[in-house]
């Protein structure tokens, strides 16, 4: 899993944006006792529900990103 301090606004990563098929966000947790940090699985891929028509990878970004957290 990689680590990513979400306060920081230019952390745009598919594993965050709602638009990724993720369900129950699965690919994305809260670091314990660090906060504002989360942690991914940066291998994951899903597809983009706004796109829809490849597979990202969750470390992946785009102009639609929305976050979702």
């Amino acid at each position: 899993m990689k680590k990513t301090y979400w306060q920081n606004s230019g952390v745009k990563k598919c594993a965050f944006c709602k638009y990724w098929y993720d369900p129950t966000n699965s690919c994305i947790s809260p670091k314990p006792h660090f906060r504002g940090v989360w942690e991914y699985e940066d291998n994951m891929k899903s597809t983009c529900t706004k796109c829809g028509h490849r597979s990202q990878p969750a470390w992946s970004s785009c102009g639609d990103f929305e976050c979702k957290i």
